[in-house]
């Protein structure tokens, strides 16, 4: 089954995500330089939600 074809799951039904197969977030080339800039570090991750039954 497709992940397009399965419904999200409530918020307030989620009790843990585990990451797994995460590739890519490479450390960033230099540090910020000044409070509150942004930077991206591009990856790929399959989550997996649990919740209660």
């Amino acid at each position: 089954m497709s992940s397009a074809s399965k419904p999200a799951p409530e918020t307030s039904d989620v009790r843990y995500v585990q990451r797994g197969q995460t590739v890519g977030a490479a450390m960033p080339a230099s540090s910020c330089t000044t409070q509150g800039q942004a930077g991206h570090s591009p990856y790929l991750a399959t989550y997996v939600f649990y919740r209660w039954s």
